[in-house]
């Protein structure tokens, strides 16, 4: 399982503590400006790769990018049944919110809300009503800053520390958030078409994954999405 996140962070007295098979890249709102570069310092131990220093900065939101490759326990059994649906078992680890199975034949077949370990009959789906409700399900997490960022406080902090201003590198203002502008924003709009999967493919939206490491014990989520694709 490769498994992309955006984790968002404020600062914190003690580091970021991540699995050593997860790499951690800060989300830089001006990335060739990195003046941190050289002060950040990681630590291992016990099998964790501990984010010690310069990774998060006081009264500035701090982002970053965590992408994980492993194997996984988890997955979705999928079987065949005498009618034209599908008989799958939910061994996600979470309940999934919206799921779309695609067979042999490319026939597209859906259903919503299956508990953990719990098994359920799909059906046979129409492609635009399943991209309708995938756009609607999707579409409760905008792309939009995160709630407490403010794309002056990284400008602030430049002035305050390196004698110079962050308007002078090309302003402190950042482009309105599309769709087509990163590989991981590109996919989730692709992934609100069913109709594109491949045979013996699935993509659900689900609540949690334990998958994705949050790099704090006990951190509670706000307005996460969670897509998880594979194949069967």
């Amino acid at each position: 399982m490769v498994s992309p996140g955006l984790l968002r962070r404020f600062s914190t007295i003690r580091g970021l503590s991540f699995p050593t098979d997860a790499a951690v890249f800060p989300f830089l709102q001006a990335p060739r400006y990195d003046f941190q570069s050289g002060h950040r310092r990681l630590e291992w131990s016990d099998g964790q790769q501990i984010l010690a220093r310069g990774y998060l900065q006081s009264r500035v939101m701090s982002q970053f990018i965590v992408v994980r490759s492993r194997p996984t326990p988890l997955r979705l059994d999928v079987e065949p049944t005498d009618t034209t649906g599908l008989k799958v078992r939910n061994r996600l680890g979470s309940t999934i919110r919206q799921l779309y199975v695609c067979d042999e034949s490319l026939q597209l077949h859906g259903g919503v809300t299956i508990g953990a370990g719990a098994t359920a009959l799909l059906t046979p789906q129409v492609p635009r009503d399943a991209h309708a409700r995938m756009v609607k399900l999707i579409g409760e997490h905008p792309l939009e800053p995160p709630a407490g960022f403010d794309e002056d406080s990284y400008g602030a902090v430049l002035s305050m520390n390196r004698g110079y201003y962050f308007r002078y590198y090309g302003g402190d203002k950042l482009p309105d958030p599309s769709p087509a502008t990163s590989i991981l924003e590109r996919r989730l709009a692709r992934i609100q078409r069913p109709e594109t999967l491949g045979p013996c493919s699935y993509v659900a939206v689900v609540e949690s994954c334990v998958e994705v490491p949050l790099g704090i014990a006990g951190a509670k989520q706000q307005q996460s999405l969670y897509v998880v694709t594979g194949a069967w």
